[in-house]
């Protein structure tokens, strides 16, 4: 009843208020869609601003092209697109990665794109196209990100929402205006109170107002459920808003973080980062450049880099970075000098690569770093490095120039460092090379080399007939050795020539006592060649008697020439030296020598068409000649060749001597003297030269052959040379000086002179016994003599007895004044006499300079009668 009663009045309401209501449900209506859509639209505003905003801070934040278009799709869906504009309209990308229109006013009105482009942000709407468009400026570009929504889809939504809100309002007022004027204020009234106050709650953002179906009845309880069911859709919407704002405002917090983080480390990075334009201007300079460099922001940034680059390094720099501009992606390191704020220039380095492609940062991205400390060390080490370069140099050049062998070992042994000497005696030793490690050398341990010799400070090596000598020291002390210098030198040359030196010194002692010997020897034997040749001229002397003279004077004669061959050996002898071509004495020798050599002993004389010209003592030449075919043919006992060569030899040749060494080239004469015998063994090398030595038994030879050639060839200013052929046999080199002119023949032999008329003669000799024999043989040959001990006692008589004295014979060698001076006293004086000296020594040179200033003759002892007759004959005669 009370249901009917109810539905009665509702329809009587509804009859009574068709009219009456009217108006205000309209307004209510109205009233009740404005709050719901003016809600909607002020959160989808604040939504869409939020959105934008982080995809604006996002897209900052990216470089590549591609992520940038990534996120633009991951936003694009049927209801809203987006894009990415410069700031002139025109479009950069969109969500398919390529632009759809050339500029945002080919799609949308001058209207709708002028504020996007003027304001920082902005919400736009867009009546031609029924679109939104919210607009956000990227930080730090000249770009702008557009989202737009569509408006015709988004108010279809709200319409349905609205539609549903109405149909239910209306079905509710309907119902209510069926009720009844009365039933309004109670049961409408209320109701619609509650509906309204949660609609205003909505409206202002508090999305969980609700109504209590239960407080209401019929179409009011259908309106609060819809209103709920409405409520719920909208705060479901607006939750789903709040956590994509907390998700972009997370995004945002985390952006931020991962600017600061980014910003601080390229502030506080050691090495300065800038950013440059395509055209050398700089855009960014963080704070460690200006430090680095003493610049404000204001001074450094929008100019250009060329301002503050050493003149010197411009033109390299501005090459380098046309051709890196040509290189997308492409980087450049090159170290230059640049400006301080102070004026003086710092040396940076600095990294240039090309992003110009990347639309975030559009240009050059410079890395500064500053070594202006590491290039005052380099130039520093490098004065350091040409110091020890120099140093080194030196050292090396001072190893190099030494003649000896230089070694460094280190502790293990290892040769670290060799000059070139060393290097050779190394080959030659056969050991280690550098670098390695040196265990021997030749057959000789090095342990045993590294100690001190126990003789001397050398040790020596013998290896394949060389001597080397050897000399180490440690570096450090001896017992904690770092390493070793050793010095390693070739001595068989410096040993060569001490042989020789010693073989000089021998020779030249043993030619000193056999001159002393001979000196003696030549008085001797000028008394017994004198008084045998006196005997043997008595006219009555037996037979028996002057056969026995005979031999005396024959043996006195041979030890005459054992006297001569020491003189030649100690070249003392006297030469009588013209100037000779040597081709017709060999010649004469030659047929000599095929005489007197045994018949299966062949000769043969080799010689050119040169004229080979000697200043030389053709006997003395002779006499060498014969000793050394004598001692060819002594060394061919069972027959051979003897080959005698003559020639000359260039300028360029280096003569070899086997006692002095290398002598220097010149214009020589060769005579080589070749056999087939079996040569002479290498230990008597050294030893053949010296007087009374020979390999030959007793009877067979008195060994002074070859020092008689050897003592010949040095008195001749010559070389001598001897070596063991590779075919056989020994060689023997004799090399004498040529010389210019015409050569001479020999001087005539001595005749015989007559016997004197009883001129006085004076006798200056200090021996008694040859005086004495002196006076005979000048008393056989009718002269009158007067005899003096010496110089002094020659003067007094000079003085006593005048002009009867017609003519001086003295020895040169006397006590107290000998002939010499007794010769320079008599020209002091003014004493018209003439003098004939006597020697037993090789003074020739000095007797011949004396013969221009008045000497009229010098004779060699021993001396004998016919020598002596003719001499004074010819003397008395001038």
């Amino acid at each position: 009843m009370k249901r009917g009663f109810r539905g009665s009045l509702g329809l009587r309401l509804i009859t009574w208020f068709l009219f009456l209501s009217t108006v205000p449900l309209a307004v209510m209506a109205v009233f009740v869609r404005r709050n719901v859509t003016e809600a909607f639209l002020n959160l989808a505003e604040r939504r869409y601003r939020q959105d934008v905003r982080m995809l604006a801070i996002h897209l900052g934040q990216m470089s590549e092209k591609q992520s940038q278009v990534d996120l633009l799709k991951s936003i694009s869906d049927a209801r809203q697109a987006a894009y990415l504009i410069a700031l002139d309209g025109r479009v950069i990308l969109s969500a398919d990665a390529q632009p759809v229109f050339g500029s945002m006013t080919e799609l949308y009105s001058a209207k709708t794109v002028a504020p996007i482009l003027a304001e920082e942000s902005s919400f736009v709407v867009d009546s031609e196209t029924d679109e939104f468009l919210i607009s956000q400026r990227i930080p730090g570009r000249e770009q702008i990100v557009v989202l737009v929504v569509s408006q015709h889809l988004f108010r279809q939504d709200l319409s349905e929402l609205e539609s549903s809100s109405l149909v239910q309002l209306g079905v509710s007022l309907i119902l209510i205006s069926l009720i009844g004027g009365a039933a309004i204020w109670v049961i409408v009234g209320a109701p619609i109170g509650s509906l309204t106050q949660a609609a205003r709650r909505v409206g202002e953002g508090d999305f969980s107002a609700r109504v209590d179906p239960e407080e209401m009845e019929d179409e009011l309880e259908l309106l609060a459920l819809s209103f709920n069911r409405m409520a719920s859709q909208i705060q479901t919407l607006v939750t789903g808003l709040e956590a994509t704002v907390a998700d972009l405002r997370s995004a945002e917090h985390n952006l931020q973080i991962s600017e600061g983080r980014f910003r601080a480390m390229i502030e506080r990075s050691a090495d300065g980062i800038a950013l440059m334009d395509m055209k050398g201007r700089l855009t960014f300079s963080s704070g460690t450049v200006l430090t680095m460099l003493g610049y404000s922001p204001d001074e450094l940034n929008e100019k250009e880099i060329f301002e503050f680059i050493h003149p010197e390094d411009l033109q390299m720099i501005k090459a380098e970075l046309d051709a890196l501009l040509q290189t997308p992606g492409g980087y450049a390191e090159r170290e230059l000098r640049f400006r301080h704020h102070d004026g003086a220039y710092r040396w940076l380095q600095v990294t240039a690569s090309n992003s110009l492609d990347d639309p975030a940062i559009q240009g050059f991205v410079l890395n500064y770093r500053d070594i202006t400390g590491r290039k005052q060390a380099e130039r520093e080490r490098e004065r350091l490095m040409a110091q020890v370069r120099e140093h080194a140099r030196q050292i090396q050049q001072i190893m190099d120039t030494v003649p000896d062998g230089l070694m460094l070992l280190d502790a293990s042994r290892r040769i670290r460092l060799v000059n070139p000497v060393a290097e050779i005696y190394l080959r030659e030793l056969g050991t280690a090379n550098p670098g390695e490690p040196l265990e021997t050398l030749g057959t000789f341990s090095l342990s045993d080399l590294l100690m001190e010799p126990a003789d001397g400070l050398w040790h020596e090596i013998i290896h394949k007939e060389q001597i080397y000598e050897l000399a180490a020291r440690p570096i450090g002390s001896p017992a904690h050795s770092e390493g070793w210098v050793v010095i390693l030198r070739d001595a068989t040359q410096q040993r060569d020539i001490q042989r020789r030196i010693q073989q000089q010194e021998r020779l030249a002692a043993v030619g000193q006592l056999a001159a002393g010997i001979a000196h003696d020897f030549n008085n001797i034997m000028a008394v017994i060649l004198l008084y045998a040749e006196m005997m043997i001229s008595e006219p009555s002397a037996p037979a028996e008697m002057r056969e026995r003279l005979r031999t005396i004077l024959q043996q006195s004669h041979r030890a005459a020439d054992l006297i001569q061959q020491i003189l030649d050996f100690s070249r003392r002898s006297i030469l009588e030296r013209t100037s000779v071509n040597l081709v017709p004495l060999l010649k004469d020798q030659e047929k000599l020598l095929r005489r007197t050599l045994p018949e299966n002993i062949r000769v043969e004389f080799q010689y050119g068409s040169d004229v080979f010209n000697v200043n030389a003592d053709l006997t003395r030449i002779q006499q060498a000649i014969m000793n050394l075919a004598f001692n060819a043919r002594d060394a061919m006992l069972d027959g051979g060749t003897l080959q005698v060569k003559l020639a000359q030899l260039p300028a360029s040749e280096t003569v070899r001597c086997i006692t002095c060494g290398e002598i220097a080239g010149g214009n020589w004469l060769l005579i080589e003297f070749r056999d087939t015998g079996p040569g002479i063994p290498q230990h008597l090398m050294s030893r053949i030269f010296e007087p009374f030595f020979t390999t030959k038994g007793p009877g067979h030879g008195t060994g002074l052959g070859l020092s008689q050639v050897y003592g010949i060839v040095k008195q001749h200013e010559g070389h001598i040379f001897v070596e063991n052929l590779d075919q056989g046999g020994a060689c023997f080199s004799l090399y004498l000086p040529l010389v210019g002119g015409k050569p001479v023949s020999t001087a005539p032999g001595i005749a015989f002179p007559a016997a004197g008329s009883g001129q006085m003669i004076l006798v200056v000799e200090d021996d008694a016994i040859t005086r004495q024999a002196l006076l005979d043989s000048l008393t056989l040959l009718t002269y009158r003599s007067v005899p003096a001990a010496n110089g002094v006692e020659a003067l007094a008589i000079l003085e006593q007895f005048g002009n009867q004295i017609a003519l001086v014979v003295t020895d040169v060698v006397m006590p107290l004044m000998g002939g010499l001076a007794l010769f320079e006293e008599i020209q002091r004086r003014g004493i018209a006499v003439p003098v004939i000296m006597l020697t037993g020594h090789p003074m020739h040179q000095q007797l011949d300079r004396l013969k221009e200033r008045g000497l009229r003759a010098w004779m060699q002892k021993p001396v004998g009668l016919q020598q002596l007759a003719h001499e004074i004959s010819m003397a008395l005669e001038q």
